[in-house]
């Protein structure tokens, strides 16, 4: 943290702390750890976790963010400082800071602001909040892109592998469907029968997904944890959310070949082979 408390605490206050609090003027010696780093450590508020080969305390965790911040350890400026030194011993300076967020009064123009620091100030890059937001904008778009295309490809095999097993299920049965009918079977319980089954096909393919699915975001969430990074949350929406969708895609895609089952004739049923 920077030694104006008050404006990178704005920054901080974005982030969901998870355990205990935030770091408060003049904690020295304490940390509070991001999601990712807390669990490598399986630390606690009260806990004593090393870094770089300092103890510190933890007295916070914040919640999962899904971005490089759930690997920080956040500590006083002072704190940071004596590590660098530490680490680099070469650097004899008072102070060193490798980034400064530059959080701008009410009514300034930001894009404004951004072009005389880098106009006025040598040595820096500056990044504007519009040219921040195209970079993520362009890498969220990208991966997003992917994403529904690998769910819209899903969508389809998906829905036509059950209309394809419906088709042939009233196939295989249809002097059972006409033989129904003809003892006195209405059609809206024909209509049901088939919607129940192509929803229940839709729920056991959901749930075999979604523990597949769970799996995965387990083992390649322990395959990126030595670099401090959780590359999917598990949620409730997450795991319910598919198992749902699964159910809803199941049944309508079951409409067609219910209503075909549904309107057999008893005589024709029965008649054919």
């Amino acid at each position: 943290m920077g030694a104006d408390l008050s404006r990178a605490q704005d920054l901080l206050d974005l982030i969901e702390i998870g355990q205990g609090r935030i770091l408060q003027e003049g904690d020295e010696g304490k940390t509070v750890l991001g999601s990712t780093l807390a669990d490598k450590f399986k630390a606690r508020p009260g806990d004593t976790v090393e870094l770089r080969g300092r103890p510190f305390e933890v007295v916070g965790t914040y919640k999962p963010t899904l971005s490089a911040v759930d690997g920080f350890a956040f500590v006083s400026y002072k704190d940071a400082l004596d590590l660098f030194r530490l680490a680099n011993p070469y650097f004899q300076v008072e102070d060193i800071a490798a980034t400064i967020d530059v959080i701008p009064q009410s009514g300034v123009d930001m894009e404004e602001l951004a072009q005389r620091i880098g106009d006025e100030v040598p040595g820096v890059r500056v990044i504007s909040p519009r040219e921040a937001e195209k970079q993520i904008s362009q890498f969220s778009l990208i991966f997003n892109a992917i994403l529904l295309g690998i769910g819209f490809i899903a969508l389809v095999v998906g829905g036509l592998s059950i209309i394809n097993t419906m088709v042939m299920s009233v196939s295989e049965r249809v002097h059972e469907i006409g033989l129904k009918k003809a003892i006195g079977a209405e059609t809206r319980s024909i209509l049901s029968e088939y919607l129940l089954e192509s929803s229940l096909i839709g729920l056991l393919g959901g749930l075999a997904g979604m523990v597949l699915g769970v799996l995965a975001i387990v083992l390649l969430n322990q395959a990126t944890a030595s670099s401090n990074v959780t590359v999917f949350a598990v949620t409730p929406t997450v795991v319910m959310g598919p198992v749902l969708f699964a159910v809803l895609l199941g049944t309508l895609a079951g409409v067609f070949p219910a209503l075909r089952a549904a309107r057999l004739r008893p005589v024709e049923a029965l008649r054919e082979d």
